[in-house]
């Protein structure tokens, strides 16, 4: 693989910090890794949907908050 990545360059080498990131992130960060690298529309849409459900989590627990500041 050495050979292949350095001497003739016929093969991409791993860059390890971005792989360790990709494996401790959540799904929008690795829809929007892949979605920048690889033409495919279908990335695009699960984009949308993880970043609305993000949007749907996020103003819920704001809710609750509200709730709980509310009752002190």
């Amino acid at each position: 693989q050495y050979v292949a990545t350095h001497l003739l360059k016929t093969q991409a080498e791993i860059h390890w910090p971005t792989l360790r990131n990709l494996l401790s992130c959540d799904d929008l960060a690795i829809i929007r890794f892949f979605k920048d690298r690889i033409p495919c529309s279908c990335l695009n849409e699960k984009y949308e949907e993880a970043k609305s459900s993000l949007v749907e989590f996020g103003e819920e627990e704001e809710e609750e908050e509200d709730d709980d500041e509310e009752e002190t």
